[in-house]
């Protein structure tokens, strides 16, 4: 079988929002799980996270396929979003996939049943707006079956996993987004949903300003917000209402 592979021109940087999404103790639980049932646990929950963003993101974040790309990292995922409401849309699938995994990593970690270690699956998100260039690559086989993959660069990608690590500094923090983000959401949402995103909401909690951790150069730092429970309950009352 010969395949061919071919690259897009070479792409201009967009504005974008990328997340970074961390599955914690990982590599450290792969070296104690020996048992197959174990082994078969693990699959069986990575196929149900992959199986989630897939769904999330082509049947329900309102996304067109161009206008987003995703890549697995074995125990995580960047997405990354370039439509026109990019901050929004990718602040909305951060929400849903904390949501997600809130409810399962417990439940996962319980039927797992280790005794051998106080190690526990977690997880960690992180949020930000910069820029992104998605390059594409498609190969063709023989066969005439073509398959494409986008390639993720940029700051978005590389300060939002940079961001996802600050949330290892909190017992009670899952999700990080910047200052960045939560102007561009407040920015591009619908009318009804701006209120979410203001400074003073009570679904943005500040955890402070951070500096050099992020690969933009901004000189004065990065202030980064939490995103509280109550979240959930505004955004879908607000759903309801109408325009």
């Amino acid at each position: 079988m010969s395949i061919q592979i071919k690259f897009n021109d070479d792409p201009a940087n967009m504005d974008a929002t990328a997340l970074v999404l961390d599955l914690r103790n990982s590599t450290a639980l792969h070296r104690l799980l020996k048992k197959k049932r174990e082994r078969m646990l693990i699959v069986k929950m990575m196929i149900g996270i992959h199986e989630e963003i897939l769904n999330y993101l082509y049947e329900h974040s309102g996304v067109g396929e161009d206008d987003f790309a995703f890549n697995d990292t074995g125990d995580g995922y960047i997405i990354v979003f370039t439509n026109e409401s990019h901050a929004f849309s990718c602040v909305l699938c951060a929400v849903h996939l904390r949501n997600f995994l809130s409810k399962h990593i417990d439940k996962f970690n319980k039927e797992l049943k280790i005794d051998r270690s106080n190690l526990r699956y977690s997880f960690g998100i992180g949020v930000h707006t910069a820029y992104a260039r998605l390059i594409e690559m498609e190969y063709e086989t023989s066969d005439n079956e073509v398959f494409s993959k986008k390639f993720i660069l940029g700051d978005a990608a590389n300060s939002s996993a940079r961001v996802e690590s600050m949330t290892k500094n909190f017992v009670d923090v899952d999700l990080l987004i910047t200052k960045n983000t939560r102007l561009k959401c407040h920015k591009q949402a619908a009318p009804k949903f701006k209120n979410l995103f203001k400074k003073d909401s009570s679904c943005m909690n500040l955890i402070g300003e951070v500096r050099h951790i992020v690969g933009d150069h901004k000189p004065d730092g990065h202030i980064l917000y939490t995103i509280s429970d109550q979240f959930n309950a505004d955004y879908e009352k607000l759903k309801k209402t109408a325009k």
